[in-house]
């Protein structure tokens, strides 16, 4: 688990359009003791809001519509190179439907990680994701109290740019006893990317799966000061290693101005799994990572077509 406190947020609501800064002021005692000190706090918390509010104000590079239509119209490219072979990958799905015919598990969701390496920075490939591959936010809380669970939504299809799922929405009311933390516990990690029962399916995923998953399957969110909390399932995700984990980075200088800054090589793992059962096809299965996978490896193609080619003379 990684937990960070964050001085500054910035928060955009999808259903609004509105665009929220928020600044943490931090108050010692002594910046309690008079009026003056917490007005003092209070500036020192506006002026950086209005530094923030200044950032945000200030034109990004933008994507032109050419671009994104020709990302979203393609069919997606592969997503790279991934850390098994196809035919390992087909014979996890066999060995699964194996412990499957066993009694051991009834479901398992096996994944495999690609690896694309790109001069594009992380947030511009976030951006470009969020054009070529936009996802809601949802959260599946298991502690409650007895009597108020409710199915809001039954198995209603949804469907996004490269893939269409059956989805339910569940709410309940947490015990008096129990906090954020304590649903969160019985939550992780979901049935959704791990398979039931869930401790043999994790067992096997364990066997199969010949990297440790990190965040991929795990839950990502934000908890606020007054306990609530906010999570989502990490699915389909873009993971970038640190300097620490991967030597082997390049560098190369823009030219098209003299304030472009030296891009760096970033190394980034996109992992994506299939949901396997008794009647799943290896074949389907494998074509379904990496069609999820693609969606990831679209938006890097977008993100070095808008920001990094157009930076660059010598890749024009």
């Amino acid at each position: 688990m990684h937990l960070s406190l964050y001085n500054e947020v910035v928060v955009f609501d999808q259903a609004t359009k509105i665009v929220y800064a928020i600044s943490w002021v931090h108050l010692q005692e002594a910046d309690i003791a008079s009026e003056d000190s917490l007005r003092a706090a209070y500036h020192a918390g506006a002026t950086r809001l209005r530094h923030l509010a200044g950032l945000l104000t200030s034109p990004p590079p933008a994507m032109s519509s050419g671009q994104v239509g020709l990302s979203l119209g393609q069919r997606p490219a592969s997503p790279g190179k991934s850390n098994v072979t196809k035919e390992e990958f087909l014979a996890a799905v066999q060995e699964t439907k194996e412990h499957i015919a066993a009694g051991d598990i009834f479901q398992l969701v096996l994944s495999q990680r690609f690896e694309r390496r790109t001069f594009a920075e992380p947030f511009e490939v976030y951006r470009a994701l969020r054009v070529v591959n936009p996802s809601p936010y949802m959260v599946y809380m298991q502690v409650a109290v007895n009597g108020s669970v409710v199915v809001e939504k039954l198995m209603e299809v949804e469907r996004y740019s490269h893939v269409m799922h059956i989805s339910s929405t569940v709410t309940g009311t947490l015990l008096p006893h129990l906090d954020a933390w304590d649903a969160l516990r019985a939550a992780l990690p979901a049935g959704t990317v791990s398979g039931a029962p869930k401790v043999r399916a994790m067992q096997i995923i364990d066997e199969l799966e010949v990297h440790r998953r990190g965040p991929y399957g795990g839950g990502i969110g934000h908890v606020s000061f007054t306990g609530s909390m906010d999570m989502a399932l990490g699915l389909r995700t873009m993971v970038v290693p640190t300097a620490g984990n991967d030597t082997m980075y390049m560098y190369r200088r823009g030219e098209a101005s003299a304030t472009e800054h030296t891009r760096r090589e970033w190394v980034m793992h996109l992992q994506a799994g299939a949901g396997l059962v008794a009647d799943s096809q290896p074949e389907s299965e494998y074509e379904e990572t990496v069609n999820k996978a693609a969606a990831l490896g679209r938006a890097i193609d977008l993100a070095e077509a808008a920001f990094v080619t157009r930076s660059d003379p010598s890749q024009q």
